[in-house]
């Protein structure tokens, strides 16, 4: 089983075996040999398939330090052109059009807060509707958590994926202190709208100025065109094409 960052593949293993009765003129030196180049095709093998998963990063906003989230940083357009990551896309949870959440814990200041910046998104995607549930209901798609004390770290999102890729669950955590100051409701507004669009299906931005950057010091807590498309980008199965059936994003980054 490997897991990615709560993604888990599991990887079956086909056995190959020989027996002396396969090779009965064979002697027992042959074959040994013979045993051990299966046993080294068969390992070979298994590495090359997996090679061939994905894998999926997580993105980690911090309030004066730079992101975990250091995925296509080798791709010199999108290091050279103003952008925005596409990570991901939901899965069958968004076949209604629709995603739930739910906020746990802190007083209700903060919580308003973290609810202005999703009723944020959700007035922006206009096909997608964000509904706020209960514990009393099932399981949000989305689950917002507090942190007392974030250390280094103002907030934090775990895209949890099914088996064919997609999201299929969300754990957002935001701090309420982080690098010894106290964020007043304006900053956590800005983190969880940061934290949402990791949520919906986003990576990071590679410019200043916009929610999505890597540092919350050097971004906005304005969602704009280019991160509304973003989001429709990456879910594009469902909110530009009104398909049932989900599938993979196509593209990696979107200009802004």
């Amino acid at each position: 089983m490997i897991i990615y960052q709560g993604y888990q593949v599991l990887q079956k293993r086909n056995d190959l075996y020989i027996t002396d009765a396969d090779y009965p003129l064979l002697d027992i030196t042959l074959l040994l040999y013979r045993k051990i180049i299966v046993a080294w095709l068969g390992t070979l093998l298994l590495l090359i398939i997996l090679e061939s998963f994905p894998s999926f990063q997580i993105g980690v906003a911090d309030a004066d330090k730079k992101d975990e989230d250091d995925e296509d940083q080798g791709d010199s357009d999108f290091e050279e052109e103003n952008s925005i990551q596409i990570c991901c896309s939901w899965g069958e949870k968004l076949a209604d059009g629709s995603l739930t959440y739910e906020i746990r814990g802190s007083n209700s200041d903060i919580q308003q807060a973290v609810r202005t910046s999703i009723e944020d998104w959700d007035s922006k995607i206009i096909p997608l509707q964000l509904d706020e549930i209960d514990k009393n209901q099932k399981d949000a798609d989305i689950e917002v958590t507090f942190k007392k004390d974030g250390k280094e770290i103002a907030g934090r999102t775990i895209n949890n994926f099914d088996r064919y890729g997609f999201i299929d669950n969300v754990q957002v955590t935001i701090s309420k202190n982080a690098f010894g100051m106290k964020f007043d409701t304006e900053i956590i507004e800005q983190i969880a709208k940061h934290e949402m669009g990791h949520a919906l299906g986003l990576g990071h931005a590679n410019f200043a100025g916009n929610l999505m950057t890597e540092q919350i010091n050097d971004g906005t807590g304005t969602i704009a065109d280019c991160e509304i498309k973003a989001v429709n980008d990456a879910n594009q199965w469902k909110l530009e094409d009104h398909s049932d059936h989900p599938y993979a994003p196509t593209k990696s980054r979107v200009r802004c």
